[in-house]
């Protein structure tokens, strides 16, 4: 679960103008519970579908159009 002060700490940024997303290793229902109870929306991508973006599909775009990531394993951070 998340700290106490992660709700504030995301509306603060958010207020700031900085957009936050998720990067886990959980399940994906499990993150986009999270996100939900954080209130950051819950357009979750699972990692493989970063991985397998479709010819045409601007990478970059997925990742802005999305909440955050969940299934991320360690060596996914270094495509």
């Amino acid at each position: 679960p998340p700290r106490d002060d992660t709700k504030r700490t995301i509306e603060l940024a958010a207020e700031s103008g900085v957009e936050v997303k998720m990067i886990t290793g959980d399940q994906t229902a499990i993150a986009k519970e999270t996100c939900r109870e954080l209130g950051m929306g819950t357009n979750i991508l699972e990692s493989h579908q970063l991985h397998e973006t479709p010819a045409g599909v601007n990478r970059q775009d997925l990742v802005l159009s999305c909440n955050g990531f969940a299934e991320v394993m360690p060596e996914d951070k270094f495509d």
